[in-house]
């Protein structure tokens, strides 16, 4: 037989300790909106292969959005941005949000989000693979139509590595 449970036992059990399960929070992080470039060579004043694309940002203009699969405590670390252009088809389609981390450094043969000095102020930015970096320049490759750029280290402001994906459900 199994024994009856003494009514003055105070030792908790297991079914006591239960709590409900509660949510993370979802995180609010900065999401950019960026724009497709009319003529990316005039503004990133480079020779710019055809077919690469580079987008026109605002960097200190930003909305913050909750992002209900992420939950993140480090929210300064990391901002998003919606893809404008299809480039990296088939990894990333336009329209859908990338995270980007900026404090990670970026890997070789990992995707990055790069921002370019410019002369005249603007903000220019561009998406691909990076394949190869050194003291001097750096290599990216735009999937979608196998468009490999170089550019010079002077012209390089950031790279911050993609580490994320998320379809606009919202």
């Amino acid at each position: 037989m199994f024994p009856t449970p003494d009514p003055d036992d105070v030792a908790p059990r297991v079914a006591d300790m239960r709590q409900p399960f509660m949510a993370q929070p979802s995180a609010t992080i900065s999401v950019f909106a960026l724009g497709m470039l009319a003529d990316a060579s005039a503004d990133a004043q480079m020779t710019v292969p055809a077919d690469f694309e580079f987008y026109a940002a605002n960097l200190e203009d930003s909305k913050t959005q909750q992002i209900p699969q992420l939950a993140v405590m480090d929210k300064e670390r990391f901002f998003a941005a919606y893809m404008p252009g299809d480039a990296m088809e088939p990894r990333f389609r336009a329209g859908e949000m990338v995270l980007i981390d900026k404090v990670r450094p970026a890997a070789i043969g990992g995707d990055v989000f790069v921002a370019l000095n410019t002369n005249d102020g603007k903000q220019v930015v561009t998406v691909a693979k990076l394949i190869e970096r050194d003291r001097n320049q750096i290599t990216l490759l735009q999937h979608r139509y196998d468009v490999e750029m170089h550019i010079h280290r002077s012209q390089v402001e950031n790279i911050y590595p993609i580490v994320a994906l998320f379809e606009d459900r919202f």
